[in-house]
């Protein structure tokens, strides 16, 4: 499946840096190709993401476990921290 969603993992650095709890668990969008699931769904580079369908995530495998019972035109919420 194709999301257009660039993300690596929140490492201690990143969330000093972001000004986040260390407890905080989840996904950092390092870039959203255009035109791209992602994109449409409005999600931005630096965004983290804490959740898919309330289920946490933290890592790549987590979201593709999450994502893979979705067809294209479904919808799915995002737990999603910005700014």
């Amino acid at each position: 499946f194709y999301t257009g969603l660039n993300v690596r993992p929140l490492t201690d650095r990143l969330l000093a840096a972001m000004d986040l709890p260390r407890a905080t668990r989840g996904l950092i969008v390092s870039s959203v190709d255009a035109d791209s699931p992602a994109e449409r769904a409005g999600l931005r580079a630096y965004d983290v993401i804490v959740s898919i369908a309330d289920e946490p995530v933290a890592t790549n495998e987590d979201v593709r476990q999450r994502l893979v019972d979705y067809r294209a035109g479904d919808t799915v919420e995002l737990g999603v921290l910005r700014d």
